[in-house]
């Protein structure tokens, strides 16, 4: 019995993608790491709202 081009399982692209992350080489997560926190930090850095807080003291001592 044989199935119709309907019936038939499609190319699955995680076969694609599998292969693909198997051609890099180990280190790769660390330069995506890398760029993901950049692009983190400055988009925070630039969309968060300013919030400044200061809190000072001072203590004076006799001397003799």
């Amino acid at each position: 019995m044989t199935e119709s081009p309907e019936q038939q399982r499609p190319v699955v692209p995680r076969r694609r993608l599998r292969s693909a992350l198997t051609r890099l080489p180990q280190w790769w997560p660390l330069p995506a790491c890398v760029l993901l926190g950049t692009v983190s930090g400055l988009s925070y850095g630039l969309l968060a709202s300013p919030q400044y807080e200061a809190t000072s003291s001072a203590m004076a001592v006799a001397e003799e």
